[in-house]
């Protein structure tokens, strides 16, 4: 995914910028665009004024800084002016451009006589009126923030457009209008849609709304109130930030003006260090005794250094209402991106203005132009192979949402292991173009190594049509699926990542070993509201061991039985619940990286119970919770944190017993350990611990010349409790049990531990990291240390 966001980012930038969008509106007139910007920040100047001299015919920019203009013959000079601006004269050539690209420069006021002459002065709140006033401004928050005093709801029209280019291309254009709620009945800040339009070139790639959702993640609400504020997947220190403003900023007293009839004073702000996620900017405070923030600018400073981020500013405007409270009247969000440094620049423009606006009218020059573009071959090749990577499935038809079968996953079609050697996979699902509610999936691998035929096939019936694929949101539908897989035990699910072609580079020389599973599953899985999920499945598992494995059932006497399959039945449950998880509809899945978001913890919960039928020899409970969160820690990074437990109640064979998920491969897997071997330890209790730490440049952004690498430090620390009990011990009761691979024993009463630190955003998608083994080792020839390598997409 992280190579599909670039490959976007790349693709959006380069697409070419149109000559000529002009054409003729009526006899004698002629249409002229253009674009005004500032011509120091190259921001879109709102509101300029575009005049044809001779004719007197006008027009004003929009928030994005375009005008269209209709001139006549004669008409030969524009007047442009703009407030704060110096006035430009711009002589039109004959033939008339049908694209204008104008740049004003600010205005300059000298004063004569005067000599200023800066002296170094330290820094201190003590007795600063400046910290004063900030202090006053957070003491009122309560009383000034609408959502302390109750539910809000207003009415919000927002645009959003994505532009590249010189003079920019506007690539697309996302508009909705509907009502905004905020306050406790509300749970927090939500956005009920009426109205929306999505029109632009990446209208194929957000079928599914993926690309939405993570625009809406990168730019979510802002609200100056709260001690942290959320943008493009980072925490950063509020202005008013209750305990941290003291330790993050310095304030400084600016000019007095008068806003809407009300006096404000001007507080600017700036972090402490440059290093430090904290704004820089400016805002307006009344002087009526309320201290209420009337405007207020907020900037990244671009010393932070963030990933792919040129420039970011929000500007927000209040007024207060018939209440007295102080209320959102506009908000304008900029923000400038690039895959690399000195490649074309992805604009980002977010309006939201909380008036009842209808949606603009469309521009049919534009959309002539983007049909137009689609036509062209290497744009349209480029688009799908931008889906593909971002999508992993290739459709059978060149128009997005017409196909009716997509091939894929696409990255799992060549691997490698020791066990099966070379491997192709290939397969496919059809779509709800086929079918709205019936669909179906499947594949057909081979390993050359093992010389063995596996395949997949599932049909998914879905209670509630479907507009492309089984996994939107909400899901419901009820499956089977026929299953013959190479299961390689304590390398984690082999149905679903195991062949995945970065998998197929292995860090470890311990040949793995391996079982056939024949599975058949009956599954139900219903998404409720409120986050809430649960997953019903009935399923028949026959396994047979593989290359290196063998089934050694221990007798009376001593002697042992060799063991031709192995089968289980069981009924299983799964309940789900991540509060504040923003529905996806990616066919990865919620948790793939395609989502942005990542921040909302995940509580599951599996029961399974062994049920004596279609040849099922065991009957057995089993129960396992996890807990996959993340908590941000302010200017210390954020810690990720991953939690197990696991318990088997009843006597069983070791493959179905608890086995640690391990990371045999050099490319990183969340939730498994490096340096411990497959089946290198048995357990029918286990609790498990996976911390990440992300510093995000603590130490590393201080020092010189190392900071301009933008290095994160990474530290992983993960541990494993794991018990035998004495009725799971071959060595006990070695009779009807199954003996352990040579490879394989009992944990012992100490827990397994594993230390690691890393070096993240090498390159911008790279982190690198040294892991330690701190338990010894049972065995000579595994490893102690390590090195791992991951993509991260990251800002």
């Amino acid at each position: 995914m992280r190579l599909g966001m670039i490959a976007l980012f790349a693709c959006l930038s380069a697409l070419p910028v149109p000559q000529g969008l002009g054409g003729l509106w009526a006899q004698g007139v002629t249409l002229v665009e253009g674009w005004v910007c500032d011509s120091l920040t190259g921001d879109p100047l709102e509101g300029a004024t575009v005049v044809a001299e001779a004719s007197g015919v006008g027009a004003a920019s929009d928030s994005a800084g375009f005008f269209r203009l209709g001139i006549v013959p004669g008409d030969s000079l524009l007047r442009v002016r703009a407030l704060g601006y110096e006035e430009r004269c711009l002589p039109l050539p004959a033939p008339f451009p049908s694209f204008l690209a104008i740049r004003l420069s600010p205005a300059t006021y000298g004063l004569e006589g005067v000599e200023v002459r800066p002296r170094r002065y330290r820094y201190t709140h003590r007795d600063n009126p400046a910290v004063a006033l900030a202090r006053r401004v957070i003491a009122h928050k309560q009383e000034n923030n609408p959502r302390a005093r109750g539910d809000f709801r207003l009415p919000l029209y927002e645009r959003l457009s994505l532009s590249t280019g010189d003079p920019p291309l506007t690539l697309s254009v996302r508009e909705a209008r509907g009502e905004y709620a905020f306050g406790a009945k509300a749970e927090g800040d939500t956005f009920r849609v009426h109205t929306a339009r999505h029109r632009g070139l990446d209208r194929g790639l957000d079928a599914d709304r993926t690309l939405s959702r993570n625009l809406e993640e990168l730019f979510p609400f802002v609200d100056i109130y709260r001690n942290e504020l959320s943008l493009v997947l980072s925490r950063f220190s509020g202005p008013l930030a209750v305990f941290m403003s003291n330790i993050h900023y310095k304030y400084f007293l600016s000019d007095t003006l008068t806003l809407d009839g009300e006096p404000c004073a001007g507080l600017a702000f700036v972090p402490f260090a440059g290093e430090a996620y904290a704004f820089s900017g400016r805002m307006y405070i009344t002087l009526d005794g309320r201290w209420s923030v009337k405007k207020i600018s907020l900037e990244v400073p671009r010393r932070l250094g963030l990933n792919w981020v040129d420039g970011l500013r929000i500007d927000q405007e209040f007024e207060r209402d018939e209440s007295g409270a102080m209320v959102l009247l506009r908000e304008d969000l900029y923000a400038l991106f690039s895959p690399f440094p000195n490649t074309p620049q992805l604009r980002v423009h977010r309006l939201r203005r909380f008036r009842e606006l209808p949606l603009e009218e469309t521009e049919e020059a534009s959309e002539a132009y983007y049909d137009r573009l689609l036509r062209r071959r290497s744009v349209r090749h480029g688009l799908r192979v931008v889906e593909a990577l971002v999508s992993d499935y290739l459709p059978t038809r060149s128009s997005f949402g017409e196909s009716r079968l997509d091939f894929g996953p696409l990255s799992s079609v060549f691997s490698a292991n020791s066990a099966e050697g070379f491997r192709m996979r290939w397969g496919g699902m059809t779509t709800a173009v086929l079918h709205p509610r019936l669909l179906f999936s499947g594949y057909l691998a081979y390993g050359w190594g093992d010389a063995r035929l596996k395949y997949e096939a599932s049909a998914i019936w879905n209670f509630a049509p479907r507009r492309y694929h089984e996994k939107e949101y909400p899901m419901h539908y009820l499956s089977f699926t026929q299953r013959f897989e190479a299961d390689y035990p304590g390398r984690g699910n082999a149905f679903s990542s195991a062949d995945h072609l970065l998998q197929s580079f292995s860090a470890s020389q311990t040949p793995l070993l391996m079982q056939y599973v024949l599975r058949s599953e009956l599954k139900y899985e219903r998404e409720w509201g409120h986050n809430l999920s649960w997953v019903l499945r009935l399923r028949r598992e026959r396994s047979r061991p593989g290359p290196g494995l063998s089934y050694r059932q221990g007798l009376l006497g001593g002697s042992t039985l060799e063991v031709d399959q192995l089968t289980v039945s069981e009924l299983g449950l799964q309940l789900r619940y991540a509060p504040g998880e923003k529905p996806y509809d990616s066919r990865r899945g919620r948790r793939t990286p395609l989502n942005l978001s990542r921040d909302v913890p995940v509580f599951t919960f599996t029961y399974r119970l062994g049920l004596p039928l279609g040849g099922g020899t065991y009957r057995y409970h089993y129960t396992g919770a996890a807990m996959d969160a993340r908590f941000h820690l302010g200017a210390l990074g954020y810690l990720d944190v991953l939690f197990r437990a696991d318990a088997y109640w009843n006597p069983l064979p070791f493959p179905l017993l608890h086995i640690p998920e391990t990371n045999p491969g050099f490319f990183l897997r969340p939730g498994a350990f490096v340096l411990m071997q497959p089946l290198e330890y048995v357990a029918d209790r286990a609790v498990s611990l996976f911390l990440t730490h992300n510093f995000r440049g603590l130490l590393l952004h201080r020092i010189p010349w190392i900071r301009r690498l933008s290095l994160r430090e990474v530290v992983v620390f993960n541990t494993s409790l794991a018990r035998l009990s004495d009725f799971n011990n071959p060595l006990l009761h070695p009779e009807g049990l199954f003996h352990f691979p040579a490879i394989s024993s009992a944990p012992s009463l100490a827990p397994y531990m594993e230390l690691g630190f890393g070096l993240d955003n090498l390159f911008r998608i790279f982190r690198l990291d040294y892991y330690f083994r701190l338990t010894p080792s049972v065995a000579p020839r595994f490893p102690t240390s390590g090195v791992r390598l991951s993509f991260r997409f990251s800002f």
